[in-house]
């Protein structure tokens, strides 16, 4: 790409594209880096909105070229978090009477899937949006305009069967796909209370579609699965800890494998539920078969749930473990 046509698109420089003749549009605009990135893709990557738009409105069909990993200029607008130019795009195919989720293009007899179009990761446009939310507003900003204008995008699934919902629980953006799934994509969904803590999500997730949780990714995970919090803390592990029994039964029904998932530091649930004090959930723990392999599990520093027990000195606990004979009672951690 010529230095000069890098440098304008970097800085926005209007100026400059003023400058070009009108033949000059079709070959020199339409110069591309080393990674295949067009003038569109380098200005979405720096936030040139008015740049981008100059460019689209002289070559109209660039905004659809992918680069050398398949991401298109919207690509890159969603996982910078432009939600201006995302809307400008998407705004862009309408105006050429593209299809917004079938990408057809009446004038040119093409079909591109817009907003489904999926990089060399078969990642849309949703996935890079929701993966680098993390709670930013222009983040769910975009996955609202993207769901707005194509309902379908949620369910597209991407790499390892992975589909925006997933992602968007691995990534913490929890309240965008809430919204979508839960609150039919109306607005009231985004001025809901924000859906701060993995507890909150994971209650309203339960109460709300439970069958969403049965979907699973080439793994055979589920939401429930990515579903962890800053210390590795799974939705179940959350549950556990609070003492909430029903729904630790229902991610159990629904993902029976669930209870291999351990904390950073090596916890299961059942060390959750002894941290949380809740009697009631480690006797579910003890009386359910499915669950036996969580009775002399160690943590990282070798403590069982029944040194848990005795460490944090809830002797009730401790003494309905070592009444089940299925209890190493001769156990011993890394400390002895």
């Amino acid at each position: 790409m010529d230095p000069k046509l890098f440098k304008a698109a970097m800085t926005g420089d209007l100026h400059f594209l003023e400058s070009l003749n009108e033949d000059d549009n079709s070959n020199f605009l339409c110069q591309v880096t080393p990674k295949k990135n067009t003038v569109l893709h380098v200005a979405a990557e720096f936030h040139q909105s008015e740049f981008v738009q100059a460019v689209t409105h002289r070559c109209p069909l660039l905004f659809q070229s992918g680069n050398s990993n398949g991401d298109t200029p919207l690509h890159v607008a969603a996982k910078v978090g432009c939600c201006e130019i995302v809307g400008y795009f998407i705004s862009h195919a309408q105006t050429l009477q593209v299809d917004v989720e079938s990408g057809h293009v009446d004038e040119s007899h093409k079909k591109k899937e817009l907003l489904r179009i999926v990089n060399v990761d078969k990642d849309t446009a949703l996935h890079c949006a929701t993966r680098n939310g993390h709670y930013n507003r222009d983040f769910r900003d975009i996955a609202e305009l993207i769901l707005n204008a194509s309902p379908s995008s949620s369910s597209h699934v991407g790499p390892n069967g992975i589909t925006a919902l997933h992602a968007a629980v691995y990534s913490e953006s929890q309240r965008v796909l809430l919204g979508h799934f839960f609150f039919k994509g109306s607005k009231e969904a985004f001025l809901q209370p924000k859906v701060s803590t993995e507890k909150e999500f994971m209650e309203i997730l339960l109460e709300k579609k439970p069958n969403i949780i049965r979907e699973r990714d080439n793994l055979g995970w589920t939401a429930l699965h990515y579903a962890a919090d800053n210390d590795g803390e799974s939705a179940l592990h959350i549950a556990a800890y609070y003492g909430e029994i029903n729904s630790i039964k229902e991610m159990i029904k629904s993902c029976p494998d669930i209870c291999d998932l351990t904390n950073h530091k090596g916890q299961t649930a059942l060390h959750l539920a002894i941290l949380g004090g809740h009697e009631n959930v480690v006797k579910y723990i003890l009386k359910t078969p499915g669950l036996k392999c969580l009775i002399n599990e160690p943590d990282k520093d070798g403590n069982t749930p029944l040194h848990m027990s005795i460490i944090f000195k809830d002797y009730r606990i401790m003494h309905m473990l070592a009444r089940d004979e299925r209890v190493d009672i001769k156990a011993t951690n890394k400390e002895t």
